[in-house]
């Protein structure tokens, strides 16, 4: 990479720090807003909020980090397909 320090890769703790930051701000923001607003569909084919956020937490959950969790605490770990829509519906 070149001399620009935008273009330098980020320290993981930097990374763990931007991730966590994301997830806290995630789970804090939608309290403020009623039920209503949190729950409400566009459309019959659009999330809510709810869903939304819901979709994120599983798919750290179940995706990213726990797929990484699971490799480093299993030998041999398989890793089992998760279906999104069954978590749609928080």
């Amino acid at each position: 990479m070149g001399s620009d320090p935008a273009q330098q890769p980020l320290a993981p703790v930097t990374v763990a720090a931007i991730i966590g930051a994301s997830g806290a701000c995630l789970c804090t923001r939608p309290e403020s807003l009623p039920d209503e607003l949190l729950s409400f569909h566009p459309s019959s084919q659009d999330w809510c909020v709810n869903e939304v956020i819901g979709h994120l937490v599983e798919a750290e959950r179940r995706g990213l980090s726990g797929r990484i969790r699971e490799m480093i605490d299993v030998d041999d770990s398989v890793m089992e397909p998760w279906d999104q829509a069954k978590y749609r519906r928080v």
